[in-house]
């Protein structure tokens, strides 16, 4: 029975894996919660190191682990643009409070976090951002769980990102509040998996270049999600899953033209498996289809598929692959969705007990359904974070994005492809209690 159970995680694990990289989750969502397995299967990053790991401070049943992140940092080209290419210096701080229940049955996790940034030369890049969100399991039983999360938070659109359209002047901001709750049932040779997610992106307006103000309130957005699983062990260390997923997309204020709303589904069928906590992972194919409610409009359609591997060659090393293909949200219902391949590939180290390297790789290709666009992004980066005692740490992190569309003459139908490369280093500090 423990055997059965050890095996039944690391299959869990493996399937979760699959549903972040694939949409389908997020940590700390409830989907994650529902599938994210144990059981001694811990990445570098992830092992326990009494030494070096915050104790946190008591508060009747609940630990309290308060953090302080403070960065600096040089960005070879703030914008991400062709021309005009502006580097600076960058100031962050990054107060953070977890507080986690210690019961014995149930759980509950309370998160807030804010973010600051500062620009030596460039203030119109300033930005605060912030976000806080609970999640939480209740127990039914051994079989049975029920999930739940939310989240509310103001954050910007990153500097060459998707949804960064803002060529000058201020970034884009926007409020994000999601609410996502679900269940899971163990019935012996078949483990089932529902979930239902409400999210709802309402965008601020921003000051453009000579102080014009921008309404973005045409790109404000809400999707409403549900999906089931089914995971079924077929031997000792695989398993097999089945998932649907239906998505209802809406543009709250959209302008004048055929409407962007849309209905997704997708389905996705495979083997996870987990040999042992040192190898576990699972690959998934199927297939999607979105229709727009505006008979005009073409959908889309096509192949989707998941993969997500972890290696564990030893307890100092961790080797990770993820491969996706999936929808994603546009940044203007004038747009369509974006149908985005990517994949990464991670590798950390543990060099000593207190100082642990990493690497990663990756690469994505969007194809942007109403118009002529594709966008192709490389990355890169490399890190290193020396713990000095269980109160402080410190991390140098070095990245690189480099961006393409593929059309030859470096722009789209609209003239607004994207084309730049851009380097940040930061060295940062981080205090915890």
């Amino acid at each position: 029975m423990v055997e059965r159970k050890k095996s039944v995680a690391l299959i869990a694990r493996a399937v979760c894996a699959t549903l972040l990289i694939g949409g389908g989750g997020r940590p700390g969502s409830a989907s994650a919660q529902m599938s994210a397995g144990r059981f001694g299967a811990q990445s570098v990053l992830e092992r326990t190191r009494p030494d070096y790991d915050p104790i946190g401070l008591r508060l009747g049943t609940f630990t309290i682990l308060p953090s302080l992140d403070a960065n600096t940092g040089y960005d070879s080209n703030v914008r991400a643009l062709q021309s005009p290419v502006l580097d600076d210096l960058i100031f962050t701080l990054r107060p953070a409070v977890v507080a986690r229940s210690n019961w014995s049955r149930n759980a509950v996790t309370v998160r807030a976090s804010s973010d600051i940034q500062r620009f030596v030369d460039r203030p119109v890049e300033n930005a605060e951002q912030y976000q806080i969100g609970a999640d939480g399991r209740f127990d039914i039983g051994s079989r049975t769980h029920l999930v739940a999360d939310a989240r509310v938070g103001r954050l910007i659109e990153a500097r060459g990102s998707t949804g960064d359209t803002a060529l000058d002047g201020e970034p884009v901001n926007f409020m994000d509040y999601h609410f996502g709750t679900g269940a899971d049932h163990d019935f012996g040779p078949l483990l089932t998996r529902a979930s239902f997610t409400f999210d709802e992106f309402r965008y601020g307006d921003r000051k453009a270049a000579g102080g014009r103000k921008v309404d973005n309130s045409q790109r404000n957005y809400r999707s409403i999600l549900g999906d089931i699983q089914l995971t079924m062990p077929v031997a000792p260390a695989a398993g097999v899953f089945v998932r649907g997923t239906v998505n209802t997309a809406d543009y709250i204020n959209e302008p004048a033209g055929p409407s962007g709303d849309s209905t997704s589904y997708s389905a996705l069928t495979g083997i996870a498996f987990g040999v042992t906590p040192l190898l576990y992972g699972s690959i998934g194919i199927g297939y999607f289809a979105q229709t727009y409610r505006e008979p005009s409009l073409d959908g889309t359609n096509g192949l989707n598929y998941s993969a997500a591997i972890t290696w564990n060659p030893t307890p100092l090393a961790t080797a990770s692959f993820t491969l996706n293909r999936a929808l994603q949200r546009a940044p203007s219902p004038t747009l369509g969705a974006i149908t985005t391949t990517t994949g990464t590939l991670l590798a950390d180290y543990e060099l000593r007990r207190n100082l642990i390297v990493g690497a990663t790789a990756g690469y994505s290709r969007n194809l942007y359904g109403l118009i002529d666009r594709t966008q192709t992004q490389m990355t890169g980066s490399a890190r290193a974070t020396y713990l000095f005692s269980r109160l402080i740490s410190s991390t140098l992190r070095l990245d690189y994005l480099r961006t393409r569309p593929d059309q030859a003459s470096g722009v789209d139908s609209l003239g607004i492809g994207r084309r730049f490369d851009k380097t940040r280093i930061f060295l940062g500090m981080r205090l915890q209690l």
